[in-house]
């Protein structure tokens, strides 16, 4: 039970901090551009990976289940096959709070 309070507010964190810089930067698909221009994608791969490998462990020892859009599932399971620019801007343009990593 611990666990799961423990990934919450670190998710919870992760949401504040991504809310605050999208609102610092006024966000836009041509800053969204700049910014994948510039990002590790192997390292944010395997940081996001990490993230769900959190949320899976957790939701198990809490015999629960995580669940996931559609369309962000289509868009991570690219993303993870081949992490570069034209499978990243969909992540992030459905699940902009992956954007730290």
């Amino acid at each position: 039970m611990m666990l799961f309070y423990i990934a919450a507010a670190f998710l919870t964190c992760v949401l504040i901090v991504v809310l605050y810089r999208f609102w610092k930067m006024k966000l836009t698909r041509r800053s969204l551009a700049t910014l994948l221009l510039e990002c590790d994608f192997e390292r944010a791969n395997v940081e996001v990976q990490k993230v769900f490998q959190i949320m899976k462990s957790t939701a198990e020892s809490e015999d629960t289940s995580v669940a996931i859009k559609d369309e962000l599932y289509g868009a991570l399971f690219k993303f993870f096959r081949n992490p570069c620019f034209e499978t990243a801007r969909p992540v992030l343009e459905i699940s902009p709070e992956l954007l730290p990593y």
